[in-house]
């Protein structure tokens, strides 16, 4: 019934909202007159707007972002306002917290006035918190506690504010109140001036909390003791000390010194001299001394359904402390932990032992941190935070007796239940002795005989498996050697019938040649100039003869070389150059592979290159020259490159000046069915570029 109360007035709270706002125009634009609350200093800025409502008790708090703060006058706490916004989405996404939704976009701000904030009603922390105080000043006396940034928004500070009737939750933004300085307020009684400001999580209202407005919205009362007072050792003056230290209406931490036993995720356990085990809330960041050694607490003091309990405490260690021993440990069973006495376990916040039979799989208790121990009356939750739990040598069903702290589960929520209910226990293990092997798994176990049986039929799938895969590679591996044999065979036959045939040329053709040659030079002696006519046709044939010579000296070279034998192309082709390049520098890059290629693509490239290669040598009187060789989308592009004197492509000497360099290599690339492109021009080199189909 409360629950839908307070929804309908935040629903009026949302309306008078609205209302208070005047829109104007047919845009989403409106006006609104209000004081400045909070101010958020970042990009883009952030203003909260308070204003009153009509009944003058309560106020509403508008929050309102400013995109363009250079433009517009700086305001202060304080400061009356009137703001022309509109309701619009964010330009950009400027900071984590700017939302990415319709927001009050501000477009002009004016300052009207300044005025003090409410001085608020004096109240309670319960009766703050409750929810019959939503939006309306408070004045709260407490002391400070628990002071840490907001976890999903670092830009807020969240502190607790501890008095004798109950606590209550505040938050504030960084820009108002930093961490050190709420943070030296620990311990100190403080008066707070806040707005009560409803807590909603999927759009469920689910509490309030103080918002602190204005720099002078904490004010000390009496600052933080420096030492807090030693707790009684009696158990049974915990509550009448608790009141005792209540002074007026602050609360304050106490100490107590004991044995530090283990902890959990979120709690931590010490034993105290009178025999009580002390459950503990440790503040954020706060460091841990070893276990098993005496240590001093400070905190603040509760007594719950499972104990005496402390809240916010700091643990630092006490080396002058008498030494304690271990709390005894009571051995018991499943079943006997469970039995609630006065709704709650006979055994909460002692020492017990009991054994059981390891029932979830040791994967998931290492990465859980939970291991579910089955014995008599049933199956327990064990919490491993504090013993080092290792999953290789605890297996699946192995008997264990472990040892610890019991802690009860209690059902808290107020939906199904007014008081807390005794729901099953927990135990935090011992960090060394937490679990002790009562009876080892048997080595023969059907379950392991299960599993070697399976293994050796897995090994010996494996040793089959290998033998056949063996056979297979044996098998290939002998196909190969037979190719490459049969490869290697062909290869010398060819050898030997090249040989034989440069052998023949050399004696028949290369003699021929030369006899001509002579037979030339004879007719030459004999003409003396006489006739010019004659000359220039004996000058013509004596080229003829000498262009003969070289290719078939180039021929004759193919064939008794081992050039084409070459697997790859950049040592085929620097091996073809090489009696022709002498002291030249030449460069080869020929990324070819030799298996796409046939012995007659091959000869053509190495016949073209060559050519090229003697006339940048011969003609161009080059230095350096770069050969470059690739192959792509089934052509092969090549280029000879050089740093000779160039020659004007246009008017470059033919066949008919006794030139036939250029024609003989023009004509072989159009019998491949390929193209030429020379690039010259005097004393810059030259460069030509081939590009053949890579199929014959």
């Amino acid at each position: 019934m409360n629950t839908v109360k307070t929804i309908l007035h935040l629903a009026a709270l949302a309306a008078a909202l609205l209302a208070s706002c005047v829109c104007k125009g047919k845009d989403s634009s409106f006006e609104c007159v209000g004081q400045v609350a909070q101010i958020s200093e970042w990009r883009p800025r952030k203003i909260s707007i308070l204003k009153p409502q009509e009944d003058g008790r309560h106020y509403d708090l508008s929050s309102f972002w400013d995109e363009d703060p250079d433009s517009h006058p700086r305001v202060k706490n304080g400061d009356i306002v009137r703001i022309r916004a509109e309701r619009a989405k964010p330009r950009k996404q400027m900071t984590p917290d700017m939302p990415d939704k319709l927001v009050n976009i501000i477009k002009e701000i004016e300052v009207t006035g300044r005025g003090d904030f409410p001085p608020g009603e004096p109240t309670t922390a319960v009766d703050a918190v409750s929810g019959r105080r939503l939006l309306e000043f408070v004045r709260v006396k407490g002391t400070v506690s628990a002071v840490a940034y907001d976890e999903s928004d670092p830009t807020w500070i969240h502190f607790t504010l501890r008095t004798p009737s109950g606590n209550a939750h505040a938050a504030v933004p960084k820009t108002e109140h930093t961490l050190d300085d709420l943070l030296a307020l620990t311990d100190a009684e403080v008066e707070v001036r806040a707005l009560v400001v409803a807590q909603v999580r999927w759009t469920r209202f689910t509490g309030s909390f103080l918002l602190p407005i204005g720099y002078d919205s904490i004010r000390t009362v009496k600052p933080a003791p420096a030492v807090a007072p030693d707790f009684a050792d009696d158990p049974h003056d915990v509550i009448a000390f608790s009141r005792r230290e209540a002074n007026g209406d602050y609360v304050h931490k106490v100490r107590m010194t004991g044995l530090l036993l283990t902890e959990t995720k979120s709690h931590v356990f010490m034993a105290i001299p009178n025999g009580m085990i002390v459950k503990m809330a440790l503040q954020t960041k706060t460091a841990r001394p070893e276990f098993g050694t005496m240590v001093s607490a400070s905190g603040y003091v509760s007594y719950d359904f499972g104990g005496l309990m402390l809240h916010d405490a700091v643990l630092e260690p006490a080396p002058d402390a008498p030494k304690m021993p271990l709390p005894e440990v009571e051995k018991t069973t499943i079943w006997r932990a469970y039995v609630p006495s006065r709704n709650i376990s006979s055994f909460t916040r002692r020492m017990i032992s009991f054994t059981g039979r390891l029932a979830n799989d040791p994967d998931l208790t290492y990465s859980t941190g939970m291991l579910w121990l089955q014995g008599e009356g049933g199956v327990t939750d064990i919490d491993t935070y504090a013993y080092k739990f290792d999953k290789r040598k605890n297996k699946l069903g192995l008997v264990m007796r472990i040892t610890g702290v019991c802690d009860p589960v209690l059902e808290t929520d107020s939906e199904k239940a007014s008081a807390p209910q005794f729901k099953g226990i927990t135990i935090a293990l011992l960090p060394g002795d937490g679990i002790h092997i009562e009876k080892p798994l048997s080595i023969w176990s059907a379950m392991n005989l299960a599993v070697v049986t399976i293994a050796l039929l897995f090994i010996i799938a494996l040793i089959s498996a290998a033998c056949v895969i063996q056979k297979i590679l044996y098998d290939k591996r002998g196909r190969l050697l037979f190719a490459e044999r049969v490869a290697h065979v062909r290869a010398q036959t060819k050898t030997e019938e090249r040989t034989r045939l440069a052998t023949e040329l050399h004696d028949a053709v290369s003699q021929t040649l030369t006899g001509v040659a002579l037979q030339v030079d004879s007719a030459n002696i004999v003409n003396r100039g006489e006739n010019p006519a004659l000359t220039k046709c004996l000058a013509t044939a004596r080229q003829l003869l000498a262009s003969c010579r070289r290719e078939l000296r180039d021929c004759l070279w193919d064939l008794r070389s081992r050039t084409f034998d070459e697997k790859d192309m950049t040592e085929a082709v620097s091996r073809a150059i090489a009696p022709h390049a002498g002291s030249v520098k030449t460069a080869v890059r020929f990324n070819v592979p030799r298996s796409i290629l046939s012995e007659s693509k091959v000869h053509c490239i190495l016949s073209i290159v060559r050519e090229l290669v003697v006339n940048a040598i011969k003609h161009g009187k080059a230095t350096n020259i770069w050969i470059a060789g690739e192959c792509s989308e089934g052509h092969i592009s090549f280029s000879v490159r050089d740093n000779g004197c160039g020659f004007d492509v246009a008017s470059a000497p033919g066949p008919s000046d006794g030139h036939f360099g250029l024609k003989g290599i023009g004509e072989r690339i159009r019998a491949a069915k390929g193209t030429l492109e020379v690039e010259s021009s005097p004393g810059k080199g030259t460069k030509a570029t081939i590009k053949l189909p890579e199929a014959d």
